[in-house]
C-alpha cells in the first residue's frame, strides 16, 4: 500500500505582518504568572490565572473597565481560598466557569483534583457569585 502526504505550504510572512502588542502590560506586569486570561461577552470586564513564582498559588483576578480605564485588580470575591485557574465566560456573560482543587463540600477543607467550578450573576452588572 502506497501512503501519500499532502503538505500544504504557506507564506509565512503573511502570518508576521503584524507586530504583537501587550495586553493591559502596566496590570499584567504587577504579577509573577499570568494564564488563563477571560474576557466578557461585552468587553467590560478581564478575569485571569494569577500564580505565585512557584506556581503552588492560584487565584482568579478581576479587573472591569470604568470609561477607558481598568480597574485596580481584585482577587476575585470566590477565590483565593484555593487552586483556581482557567476562567471561562458563558455566552451571555452571567456565568463564569472555572477549575479549581476546592473541596466539593463547602465543610470540608481537604483539597483534591481538579473539578469545574461555576459562578453566576443576576445580570451582566451584578457581581458574580459562587454557586455551590
Amino acid at each position: 500500500m502506497t501512503r501519500f502526504l499532502l503538505l500544504l505550504i504557506f507564506p509565512f510572512s503573511s502570518f508576521s505582518q503584524h507586530t504583537p502588542e501587550a495586553f493591559i502590560p502596566e496590570i499584567v506586569k504587577q504579577f509573577p504568572n499570568v494564564r488563563d486570561i477571560a474576557v466578557s461577552p461585552n468587553g467590560e470586564d478581564i478575569l485571569f490565572s494569577a500564580q505565585s513564582v512557584m506556581g503552588n498559588l492560584s487565584a482568579i483576578i478581576t479587573l472591569s473597565k470604568i470609561g477607558n480605564k481598568w480597574s485596580t485588580p481584585q482577587v476575585a470575591s470566590f477565590s483565593g481560598q484555593f487552586f483556581d485557574i482557567e476562567p471561562f465566560f458563558s455566552k451571555d456573560g452571567l456565568k463564569l466557569y472555572y477549575a479549581s482543587n476546592r473541596p466539593l463540600i463547602s465543610t470540608l477543607n481537604d483539597t483534591k483534583d481538579f473539578d469545574i467550578s461555576v459562578c453566576r450573576a443576576q445580570s451582566i452588572k451584578r457581581p458574580l457569585v459562587r454557586a455551590d
